[in-house]
């Protein structure tokens, strides 16, 4: 069993820090890697049954490697595309790059194949698909429901009471969640989802009920929660347990919002964003990323992943709290196998988080151990909102993930 979360600085702080390196482990999805020039034409071809038709929708990214070709990469994509388009995505933290972090390219298949012939070694070229997924799924049961929020919420879900079980005390016997309705008043929580609903009551009923949305250029522009399919209303949720008035932990922070999509390019914007803005504001050491998604570690060393790892190690330097999912793939190893949590070392202080059951053991679906975790929290049918002024039960690291933000403490 593993230990039973503290009640420390205000419930919130969950022990068990860092000390030993994760190694990388097996794959554990079928997420395509990017692929060279050669193999890419093959690829492409079949993917779009041999034609270079636009209307497929082809997106590509343009990754510089080398500072001293960005302009000659420009002139190679601006002499080439010539039935599509291409702009920059740049930020202050590429300086050397010209500012570049990457292009967003919309080209046939044929030009691409030729810009990545040309290009060679001087960029990393990949089409732009999801690469990363949300570490939680929410069952299939909604319903309405509210609750009122005080110093002492009586009768909380069960997740709740455990981040308020004391030592020595019965769980049994824990009745309330308890919390200090001022701590978190200057600290912001910036949350990396495809969305959140922030007309639910849960969001509207906070505290502190504003929510500060960013979106990316080439994205949508709606405060709303957009996730599609299975991970629909993922954002709402984890965003509910940081912070809802009914089902959150930190009921008085401040929710920043950064509209991103799974894909490599919404990720890496989100990133560089939440950079930006703790910085120009004056954020440091009051401020918690949230990034929920993950993807398989075996794509660790491609050069978009080794980008989105320095502008963390970036978001270190502000004193900025980044909290990760574990990963929910103990069915296939029990060790941390996914991005960005197989980064989690003592000289990269992720904090990584895996679930636990109502018991207080691990979760069945929860990667690591108390050996090389920096948190637990509970990850298994946990009380969420959901699109639609609803709720719901949220399974997964995410859920854990979301119950551990408080930047004062961590």
């Amino acid at each position: 069993m593993l230990p039973a979360i503290k009640v420390l600085c205000a419930c919130w702080i969950i022990g068990l820090f860092v000390e030993n390196r994760i190694a990388f482990a097996q794959s554990v999805s079928n997420i395509e890697a990017p692929q060279t020039w050669q193999n890419l034409s093959s690829s492409l071809n079949t993917s779009t049954n041999g034609t270079n038709d636009l209307s497929f929708g082809l997106k590509y990214l343009v990754f510089p490697q080398i500072s001293s070709k960005v302009t000659e990469i420009q002139n190679i994509l601006l002499a080439h595309i010539t039935s599509g388009s291409f702009f920059p995505f740049k930020s202050r933290l590429r300086s050397t790059f010209n500012g570049v972090e990457f292009w967003i390219v919309y080209a046939t298949v044929a030009e691409i194949v030729a810009i990545a012939r040309l290009l060679g070694q001087d960029a990393w070229v990949v089409r732009s698909t999801s690469r990363f997924e949300p570490q939680g799924t929410l069952s299939l049961n909604t319903t309405k429901g509210r609750s009122k929020s005080i110093q002492h919420q009586w009768s909380p879900s069960w997740d709740l009471s455990y981040v308020s079980w004391a030592p020595d005390v019965p769980f049994h016997n824990v009745h309330s969640y308890a919390f200090e309705e001022d701590v978190m008043q200057d600290t912001y929580i910036y949350v990396i989802e495809d969305g959140v609903d922030a007309t639910h009551h849960e969001f509207t009923s906070m505290l502190n009920p504003r929510i500060t949305w960013m979106f990316p250029p080439w994205g949508s522009k709606t405060s709303t929660d957009d996730a599609p399919g299975r991970w629909s209303s993922h954002g709402t949720c984890v965003a509910s347990k940081a912070a809802g008035s009914n089902y959150g932990v930190a009921k008085d922070t401040n929710l920043v919002v950064l509209k991103a999509t799974y894909d490599v390019e919404d990720v890496i914007w989100a990133l560089v964003t939440a950079h930006k803005h703790i910085s120009t504001n004056n954020r440091q050491r009051r401020a918690v990323v949230l990034f929920t998604y993950a993807t398989d570690g075996s794509a660790a060393q491609d050069p978009e992943m080794v980008r989105i790892r320095e502008i963390m190690g970036k978001l270190h330097d502000l004193d900025a709290t980044i909290v990760v999912p574990s990963g929910n793939y103990a069915r296939f190893t029990s060790q941390v196998s996914t991005v960005p949590a197989v980064w989690g070392t003592s000289d990269f202080p992720l904090i990584v988080v895996g679930g636990v059951q109502r018991t207080g053991f691990s979760s069945e679906i929860s990667q690591g151990s108390s050996s090389d975790l920096a948190a637990f929290a509970p990850g298994e049918n946990v009380l969420c909102a959901t699109a639609g002024n609803g709720f719901s039960f949220l399974t997964g690291t995410s859920a854990a993930s979301g119950m551990v933000d408080l930047p004062h403490c961590i």
